[in-house]
């Protein structure tokens, strides 16, 4: 179930206000960047990992995050590839 935060970002992205968008990615980044292990953890799980990735529509929304964010998102992708194999 996506957060509140990852429904914000999908409707902001969708009305291309691209401005906020950025900034609660920026803060979204940041938190796996600088925050203890349990914000890094509920970033990475209900953020990144909540998002859909697997899901042709989501790569434009994607393709907008942050390098911390797309890193994050990299070890998910290749451990849910690795569980359909």
């Amino acid at each position: 179930m996506p957060t509140r935060l990852l429904e914000l970002a999908i409707a902001w992205f969708s009305a291309a206000q691209i401005e906020p968008l950025h900034r609660l990615l920026d803060v979204v980044a940041a938190g796996l960047s600088q925050g203890d292990d349990h914000v890094h953890h509920a970033a990475a799980v209900s953020f990144v990992e909540d998002t859909g990735w697997w899901e042709p529509e989501m790569q434009p929304f994607i393709a907008t995050w942050p390098a911390e964010l797309a890193h994050e998102l990299a070890p998910t992708s290749r451990r849910g590839l690795d569980a359909n194999s």
